[in-house]
């Protein structure tokens, strides 16, 4: 039953950021106006996040190649975190909700980086609710 929870949570997540990534390919123009001044390219920018996004919804459909697109998912998570949600919260432009759920985002990416290594062998007993 687990393995079938782990195949629901990567397919819907994975759904969620091929959803994520055709609007940074449709909206590329109005998304980057979100990017803030000191960098450059912010259409080119978009378009990469969006690629970036859908590499990391295909290797987590196939199940291939996440030891590569979770860590690069990650980064740009918490890159938004710091360089566009923070700076916001802080200058009181009502961002909390979008730094909250680049937060949960990002969690759920490195905990999905960290189950995907190899699992060491359970001891004789194991407790019950534990998240391996």
């Amino acid at each position: 039953m687990h393995k079938k929870l782990e195949l629901a949570g990567r397919v819907l997540y994975a759904l969620a950021f091929i959803g994520f990534a055709v609007y940074h390919f449709m909206y590329a123009g109005v998304m980057a106006a979100l990017v803030p001044s000191y960098f450059p390219a912010a259409v080119f920018l978009v378009y990469l996040v969006g690629a970036v996004f859908l590499w990391a919804a295909v290797t987590l459909l196939i199940n291939r190649g996440v030891h590569y697109s979770l860590p690069a998912l990650s980064a740009l998570l918490l890159l938004f975190i710091l360089t566009i949600h923070l700076p916001n919260v802080l200058n009181g432009n009502g961002a909390e909700p979008f730094l909250l759920k680049d937060m949960a985002l990002l969690g759920a990416t490195l905990f999905m980086f960290g189950a995907s290594f190899p699992q060491p062998k359970k001891k004789a007993h194991s407790d019950e609710g534990e998240i391996r």
